[in-house]
């Protein structure tokens, strides 16, 4: 991580990416799951190699397809699969609670979980990317987000928002991924429909469920009922946010 540095690290300097890129690329196939841990680890200490850790990502397509099974995450008997890098951040705010105490982690988490959904910037504008040197060299390049937003609003962000100790950071994500300037690269599947399923979060996995989640924020913002402000504002932000999409 030490050859990572802030985001103009790697401008106009592709053979030190490409070392990078080969570093990584040979620990995450020997030790797949403690590279993504470490990774994920320093993002949160330092938030300014997260744009670089994405150009790593990007480049080595195939770390994005590994799964692990929920069972073997967080025990149970689940054969339900998710990404690897989705699995480690459930892991990091379930068990690792003491990596997020400070408000400066919780922030650096928040940033790093809505970076990793978004598309790059290339990819919104529908332009082809001007890496073309990169792009031979490295094989493919992908523009798409590192992580579904889908999958992650449903299996790590509600998971959360229903939990006393984690409300703050998931409600933190969803009001940076329902923004309007990070929805138009963050894309997300919305099930806008108020219907007996959706409300009751029956087989919304394809989608994310707009009615379900906006009760279950009422239902946070009733039992705050004014003893926590940051939980309050938060909740009465993505409510507004989640409003507009009912209006489309």
């Amino acid at each position: 991580m030490n050859g990572m540095g802030e985001h103009t690290q790697f401008q106009d300097k592709h053979d030190r990416l490409d070392c990078v890129v080969r570093e990584f690329a040979y620990l995450l196939l020997v030790a797949p799951k403690n590279t993504i841990w470490c990774i994920l680890m320093d993002c949160i200490v330092n938030r300014l190699i997260v744009p670089n850790v994405l150009k790593v990502l990007r480049r080595l397509p195939a770390v994005l397809e590994l799964e692990l099974e929920l069972g073997q995450v967080e025990g149970g008997t689940s054969k339900r699969s998710l990404p690897l890098i989705t699995a480690a951040l459930r892991i990091i705010a379930s068990k690792e609670k003491a990596s997020l105490v400070s408000a400066e982690s919780r922030a650096s988490f928040i940033y790093l979980v809505s970076a990793l959904v978004r598309e790059k910037r290339s990819a919104l504008k529908n332009e082809q990317v001007i890496e073309e040197g990169v792009t031979q060299k490295y094989g493919e390049v992908i523009d798409k987000a590192v992580l579904d937003g889908n999958e992650v609003l449903l299996d790590f962000v509600l998971p959360l928002l229903f939990s006393d100790d984690d409300a703050e950071i998931a409600l933190g994500i969803m009001c940076r991924m329902f923004g309007d300037y990070d929805c138009k690269r963050t894309p997300i599947r919305w099930d806008v429909l108020v219907t007996e399923s959706n409300l009751a979060g029956v087989d919304c996995f394809e989608q994310f469920p707009v009615p379900m989640c906006m009760m279950a924020l009422v239902d946070i913002l009733s039992a705050v009922n004014g003893t926590n402000a940051v939980i309050e504002g938060l909740c009465l932000k993505c409510l507004c946010l989640l409003g507009e999409k009912l209006k489309g």
